[in-house]
């Protein structure tokens, strides 16, 4: 009889950088999963996500890394710090739990597609392919390209894990009653939304989750009430910052799995996916009162489908 572990293997934590905020992930890997990369903590300072990543991947080697772990959380704001204390234990324990892994393998396939040792995100190529064809420049976006679909999903899981950062952080504390640098998503919300209630904000991590899956299922991510339409314009203007070694400097930030999806002329159009998933809605979203949080933002829009009542919260 087999010993199914409950626990997955966390092999490396890594940086991620961008212009208004720095990430920290690890790689977990076992034996019958998909390889993940999960998101540990965000911050806004640079040198202190390294300095995170760093110890993360020395603890399980030296624990008398833990003194400079401590200076660490020190530094980080309530959310992240708890975060970075709750990813030590995992790695100095070598084991992270088994819920944060992808789901079973069914096929080899997605992942001969991917460069060896990659982590793998959803098989983009495969759930938004590219149907050329002969047209001016002028043609209006009719669909998603692999590439962008990656960025856009990216994107959005980024806007998620913050957006449940920011509520494990300050709760029901409006935005602005501090100096307002260490929020991270709800701060880019229209100033009416700052007092907003922490459930109206888990509220809106989910909206944000909701159009991840989407992208992940090969849907078209487009939004179903206010909230989804305010979330996917936040992740179009955010997007290009995700865009792998973007200015051209070779400085290491090329993404191999983003790199072997392939090229069309309709990559990272942002204006295109905003005319593609937002235009329809334009009209409809005008009736609802921008400044506002309130359940409205929540209100599915006339002829689109409702989701899942009973889906659950991520965090």
């Amino acid at each position: 009889m087999s010993i199914v572990s409950d626990y997955c293997l966390p092999t490396q934590f890594l940086c991620e950088h961008t212009a208004s905020r720095s990430r920290v992930f690890v790689h977990l890997v076992t034996h019958d999963r998909t390889d993940t990369l999960k998101a540990v903590l965000t911050c806004t300072d640079p040198e202190l996500a390294e300095r995170a990543a760093e110890v993360l991947n020395l603890i399980g080697q030296h624990p008398v890394c833990r003194p400079l772990a401590d200076r660490i959380e020190e530094e980080l704001p309530a959310a992240p710090a708890a975060s970075f204390r709750e990813a030590l234990d995992r790695a100095q324990a070598h084991r992270w739990p088994l819920s944060d892994m992808g789901p079973v393998h069914q096929s080899g396939r997605d992942r001969a597609e991917r460069a060896p040792g990659e982590p793998e995100l959803p098989p983009f190529a495969r759930l938004f392919p590219v149907t050329d064809h002969e047209c001016g420049d002028d043609c209006p976006a009719t669909h998603i390209t692999p590439r962008t679909a990656d960025l856009l999903y990216t994107t959005i899981v980024v806007l998620a894990d913050e957006a449940y950062d920011d509520v494990a952080e300050f709760g029901d504390e409006p935005v602005g009653s501090g100096d307002g640098i260490e929020w991270s998503l709800f701060a880019m919300l229209p100033r009416g939304t700052w007092r907003a209630s922490a459930s109206w904000r888990r509220k809106f991590a989910r909206a944000c989750d909701d159009l991840a899956g989407d992208l992940a299922a090969g849907r078209m991510p487009v939004p179903r009430c206010q909230a989804e339409h305010m979330a996917i314009h936040l992740a179009i203007e955010e997007a290009p910052d995700y865009l792998p070694n973007r200015d051209g400097s070779g400085d290491g930030t090329v993404d191999p799995a983003h790199e072997a999806l392939p090229v069309t002329r309709w990559d990272y159009d942002w204006n295109g996916c905003t005319e593609l998933l937002c235009a329809r809605r334009r009209v409809l979203v005008l009736v609802v009162p921008a400044d506002a949080a309130d359940d409205t933002w929540f209100d599915w829009f006339e002829g689109a489908e409702p989701r899942d009542p009973d889906r659950a919260f991520r965090r």
